[in-house]
């Protein structure tokens, strides 16, 4: 069993100490991580289905989740967009508020650095 007592006087002096600032920083970051998480999830899973190399970033000029796709044949194929629908389709239920964009070869904007990358794709 927890000790309150003990507790609280910590709790009140790392409370006295964050601002709210630092604490809304750290909760956007939580939140990142979890949609992040919730993407490689879904990204890997495609992965297992269909030979593909993903990269994710997210890009803060355009606030998105953008996912960029190879090769530009599995990114046009009816197969894989099956599975895109689906992943945008769970995604934006569970975060309604944010936006997830999947481009391939010939886009035209510039993205920075990958986050991660899944790759599928036989040697």
């Amino acid at each position: 069993m927890i000790n309150l007592e003990k507790i609280t006087p910590i709790i009140k002096d790392f409370l006295s100490k964050v601002t709210k600032e630092d604490f809304l920083q750290w909760i956007a970051l939580d939140e990142a991580r979890e949609k992040r998480g919730f993407i490689q999830d879904e990204l890997n899973k495609i992965a297992s289905v269909v030979d593909i190399k993903m990269s994710y970033v997210y890009d803060k000029s355009f606030s998105q989740h953008v996912i960029y796709v190879l090769p530009k044949s599995v990114y046009n194929s009816d197969e894989y967009a099956t599975l895109e629908v689906d992943l945008i389709t769970k995604f934006i239920t569970k975060y309604p508020y944010d936006d997830i964009h999947f481009i391939t070869e010939g886009h035209d904007h510039k993205l920075p650095e990958f986050e991660f990358t899944i790759d599928s794709l036989k040697k």
